[in-house]
C-alpha cells in the first residue's frame, strides 16, 4: 500500500515538472518573439530610400524591404563630427556624411548649411599646413624639433597635415645646450575659424616676463593666465617676475561670439632666448586654402569593393537639396533628418584606383547630434 501511494505521488510529480518545463520554455520563446517585435529600429520604415545606378548598373534600396536598413550616427573624424546615415541591404550599401561648420564655436550651426546644392569634400592633392623649425624666430638656437600630431609622429624639423580636422601638435624641441622641451597646441586645420589670436612674451631688463595676446579675429571677452597649469591673472597684458627655470605660459581667451581658445608656449627665465612659440603663424597662414566646412563625403560599398568620393581630387560630388526636415529620434535619441535629394558624383575604387560614375534619388536619414 504504501509503495502504491508512492508511485503514484512520483506519476504526478513528473507530470506537473513536465507541465512546468512546457511553460517554461513557451514563456521564453514567447518573450524572445516580443523582444524581437519590440527592438525593430523605428528608423526602419519605406520613408527612407535609394534609387540609381552605380557604374551604369542599376540598384534600389528601400528600408524595412529585402533586408534593407536605414542607421543614423555621429562620427567623429580627425576631431570633427561628421554627421551620417547608412542605408545598406548587406549586398550595396551607401553611406552619406555631412562635415559640422563652425567648429571652433560651441552652438550648432550644421542645419544651415545644407541649402539647395551641397558640395562634395575632397581631399586636397597639396598639404594644408607645413610646420618649419626654420620658421621660429630663436631657430638659432634649436637643434633640431620632432613633431607630433595627436601623438603620431609626423616628422622631424619640418612635417605637414593633408587631412582637415583638429590637430593636438606636440612640438618636442632639443636646443643646442642639449636641453629638451615641449609644447602642445590644438591647431585647427581646413575648416573656418571664428576667431584666433597669437599669444606674445618678451623678458624686460629685469627678466621680468610680459604676456600680451595678439588678435587675428574676433573680439576678446575675457582672458585667463596659468603658469605651469595655475591660474594667475585675468589681466589683459600679465606680467611676472618668474622663478629661476623653465615655465609653461598658457592663456585661455573667449571670445564674444562664443569662440573658446588656449594657447601655450615654454620660457626659460635663465637663458630667455630659449623659448618655444605657439603654432598660430602656422595655423593662420595655411599653404592651401581648402574647407570642408558643411561639405558631404559619399561612399559606397559593393561587392567588396570600397568606392569613395573624397578621393577623386576633385569635387565632383554634386547634392541638389529639395528638402531637409527634421523626422524623428533614432535609437540612440539623437535627432535625424530626412534628407531628400538628387546626387551624382564620380567614386573611387580604393583598390584599384577605378573612377566610376554613381547617380541616384534619395530619401535619407541623417542624424545631426547636438
Amino acid at each position: 500500500m504504501v509503495n502504491y501511494s508512492f508511485e503514484k505521488y512520483f506519476t504526478k510529480m513528473k507530470t506537473i515538472l513536465k507541465i512546468g518545463v512546457l511553460f517554461l520554455i513557451s514563456t521564453l520563446i514567447a518573450s524572445c518573439k516580443k523582444d524581437a517585435i519590440k527592438d525593430l529600429p523605428t528608423s526602419n520604415a519605406p520613408v527612407f530610400n535609394t534609387t540609381g545606378t552605380i557604374d551604369g548598373q542599376s540598384f534600389e534600396l528601400i528600408a524595412g524591404e529585402n533586408n534593407a536598413f536605414m542607421h543614423s550616427f555621429t562620427e567623429v573624424v580627425n576631431g570633427v563630427n561628421k554627421f551620417t546615415g547608412k542605408l545598406s541591404d548587406g549586398l550595396i550599401e551607401v553611406e552619406l556624411g555631412i562635415f559640422d561648420i563652425n567648429i571652433d564655436k560651441a552652438n550648432l550651426d550644421i542645419l544651415s548649411s545644407v541649402n539647395s546644392s551641397v558640395l562634395g569634400a575632397t581631399i586636397p592633392n597639396s598639404p594644408i599646413v607645413k610646420f618649419n623649425k626654420n620658421e621660429f624666430f630663436n631657430e638659432s638656437v634649436i637643434d633640431h624639433i620632432q613633431w607630433y600630431a595627436n601623438s603620431v609622429f609626423i616628422g622631424t624639423d619640418s612635417a605637414m597635415i593633408s587631412i582637415p580636422g583638429i590637430y593636438s601638435v606636440c612640438s618636442f624641441v632639443t636646443f643646442l645646450d642639449g636641453t629638451q622641451q615641449s609644447v602642445c597646441n590644438d591647431v585647427i586645420v581646413g575648416y573656418k575659424q571664428n576667431a584666433n589670436y597669437k599669444l606674445n612674451h618678451v623678458f624686460d631688463n629685469d627678466g621680468v616676463a610680459k604676456m600680451w595676446i595678439n588678435v587675428q579675429q574676433g573680439t576678446v571677452q575675457d582672458i585667463e593666465w596659468s603658469i605651469d597649469g595655475e591660474v594667475v591673472s585675468n589681466e589683459d597684458d600679465f606680467k611676472s617676475d618668474l622663478e629661476y627655470g623653465g615655465h609653461i605660459i598658457s592663456s585661455k581667451v573667449t571670445f564674444t561670439n562664443g569662440v573658446v581658445k588656449t594657447k601655450s608656449i615654454f620660457v626659460d627665465s635663465d637663458i630667455n632666448s630659449k623659448f618655444i612659440d605657439d603654432l598660430s603663424q602656422f595655423e593662420m597662414n595655411p599653404i592651401n586654402s581648402i574647407l570642408w566646412d558643411g561639405k558631404v563625403q559619399l561612399i559606397v560599398r559593393k561587392n567588396n569593393n570600397e568606392y569613395r568620393s573624397d578621393y577623386t581630387g576633385n569635387q565632383s560630388l554634386s547634392v541638389n537639396v529639395q528638402s531637409f526636415n527634421y523626422y524623428g529620434k533614432n535609437d540612440n535619441g539623437n535627432d535625424v533628418y530626412k534628407l531628400n535629394a538628387t546626387i551624382s558624383s564620380n567614386l573611387k575604387n580604393t583598390s584599384s584606383g577605378t573612377i566610376v560614375p554613381v547617380n541616384f534619388t534619395t530619401n535619407f536619414g541623417v542624424e545631426i547630434k547636438k
